[in-house]
C-alpha cells in the first residue's frame, strides 16, 4: 500500500488462518486521502474472500478523490469529518455539511 501522508509503500500481510471467507470485516482508519491504504486493505479482503461490510475514517480530505472512489465502487463508507478545503494562509479549514 502507498500511503499519501508519508508518500511511502508499505506492506500489509495478514495471515490466512486470520482472515477466512467466513469473516466479516470493517475496516477502520485515521485519514483518507486518495484511498490506496484503504483500496489495499480492501484487496486483503477480497483474496481472503472475507466479506467487507464497510469503512470507517475519522478524517476524510473531501477535495481528494479517494472517498468518492470508494463509494463509486458501492464500499459503505463513512467518515466523522469530511474537509472540503483547507487553506495554508488563513489557517481556515471548512467542514462539509453531512
Amino acid at each position: 500500500m502507498t500511503s499519501f501522508t508519508h508518500n511511502k509503500t508499505y506492506d500489509v500481510i495478514v495471515s490466512q488462518k486470520f482472515l477466512t471467507k467466513d469473516d466479516k470485516v470493517l475496516l477502520i482508519d485515521d485519514f483518507l486521502a486518495n484511498g490506496n491504504a484503504m483500496k489495499g486493505l480492501i484487496e486483503i479482503v477480497k483474496m481472503a474472500n472475507a466479506k467487507l461490510v464497510g469503512a470507517g475514517i475519522v478524517i476524510e480530505k473531501g477535495f481528494q478523490e479517494g472517498g468518492a472512489q470508494l463509494r463509486a465502487a458501492g464500499v459503505h463508507l463513512e467518515s466523522l469529518a469530511i474537509v472540503d478545503d483547507m487553506d495554508e494562509t488563513t489557517g481556515k479549514i471548512t467542514f462539509r455539511k453531512q
